[in-house]
């Protein structure tokens, strides 16, 4: 409509792809919702942004609009998305816990595995957000195998994992797989996996798609198994909207991750490896699970920018 109102927001940037994945993610459902215009800046040194800020405001506001809401994610966002909320009078988003009291922010949207409950500056989400988006139509016979590696949280077996893998490219043979890795994968694992020789399988090395690959071949696959350990890439296939197994991998110690995890196969979003080789079923589908676009709709709500 060309009466819409276009708000203005400015996402600050720390440099790494999983804490820009989740802005982008509230930003292109925002996006979907109303009329916005995105500006993305880095995070700077807090007294150079201080200093340069403040004797520059005039001049920024020249080249263009005040920000109506500035959203950024990690530790080393808060200090540039408070300042510039304080200078330009912009409502603040936080996606994660912040190290910094809550308060000090309009929003926080944080993953309901770090036990903060919710308020009405607290919005709670299952796992972190993204920017998947599901093909119209799904391929029935694309499916991705999603490896991660060892964590914090989880240990490392790579022979137990290309048994799982074996196991299921041989069972679901009318699948053509896209085996893929990534940046935490072991080279002995990757180079195993590239080893394998299945006619309904291929190897896809990280090193050699950009960013987009993995989005899009999501929203396009009807079935993905991800290591457990990976647990973005778990609930970015399940925003796909593709059916998901999970291959196990050594757990160290049980964590909040690791809980999150057990509660997606209790609630049956999930299916456990082991649960799948004693009965070859995955669960049936389940509603679409769009977290962004949940969060993005509540961020207009509480920060009143419905048109």
């Amino acid at each position: 409509m060309s009466d819409q109102k276009t708000y203005n927001v400015w996402l600050v940037t720390d440099g790494k792809p999983g804490h820009q994945n989740q802005s982008e993610g509230l930003v292109q459902a925002l996006s979907s919702r109303i009329s916005v215009d995105v500006k993305r800046l880095p995070v700077l040194p807090f007294w150079k942004t201080l200093t340069g800020k403040l004797f520059h405001k005039n001049f920024v506001l020249k080249l263009f609009p005040a920000p109506d809401l500035v959203v950024g994610t990690g530790h080393r966002t808060h200090n540039t998305l408070l300042l510039l909320s304080w200078l330009f009078g912009a409502k603040s988003i936080v996606l994660m816990k912040p190290g910094l009291p809550r308060f000090l922010f309009d929003l926080c949207l944080i993953p309901e595995h770090d036990g903060v409950p919710a308020s009405p500056g607290v919005i709670v989400t299952r796992g972190v957000l993204n920017r998947i988006i599901p093909a119209e139509k799904k391929n029935i016979n694309h499916g991705l195998i999603l490896i991660g590696g060892p964590s914090k949280h989880y240990d490392w077996d790579t022979s137990k994992v290309l048994k799982q893998i074996e196991s299921v490219v041989s069972e679901m043979r009318h699948i053509r797989w896209m085996i893929c890795d990534s940046r935490r994968t072991p080279d002995e694992t990757s180079a195993a996996l590239k080893a394998l020789a299945f006619e309904n399988a291929t190897y896809v090395s990280v090193d050699d798609v950009d960013g987009a690959w993995l989005p899009e071949k999501l929203g396009e696959a009807s079935y993905a198994w991800v290591t457990e350990d990976s647990v973005s890439m778990v609930y970015e296939a399940l925003t796909s909207g593709a059916v998901v197994g999970l291959l196990e991998v050594p757990e160290i110690i049980e964590s909040r991750v690791s809980r999150g995890v057990k509660n997606l196969l209790q609630e049956g979003k999930v299916a456990g490896f082991s649960q799948w080789s004693s009965t070859h079923k995955l669960p049936g589908g389940h509603d679409r699970f769009d977290e962004a676009g949940r969060c993005a709709q509540e961020v207009i709500s509480r920060c009143q920018l419905d048109d």
